[in-house]
């Protein structure tokens, strides 16, 4: 899976079984549809910390579309997740969801 680093620079990715993340900024991004064609990836939009024991976090899937693509998308989406610490741990809850 593609991962944008775009409002991630410093933060760790972390890993997940049966999932391999591959991060790229924008330009890598672009120049990996210029080549081998359109594809999605996913973006963090945004990370809020409301306090040191809430944080919410927004995510998107977008195209990334080649210079030479004919092809005009209209599909992607995207979710947030309230994270609240619970003593020693995190919990989520998804508080957002969009298509379009």
């Amino acid at each position: 899976m593609i991962l944008s680093s775009e409002n991630i620079d410093d933060i760790p990715v972390p890993e997940v079984d049966g999932i391999n993340f591959t991060v790229m900024t924008a330009g890598e991004i672009q120049a990996k549809a210029d080549e081998e064609g359109d594809f999605l990836f996913l973006r963090f939009d945004e990370i809020t910390a409301a306090s040191a024991d809430e944080v919410t976090v927004r995510l998107s899937n977008a195209w990334a579309v080649a210079a030479d693509s004919e092809t005009g998308y209209l599909s992607g989406g995207g979710f947030a997740i309230e994270y609240t610490r619970a003593g020693d741990g995190w919990s989520g809850e998804i508080t957002e969801a969009w298509i379009s």
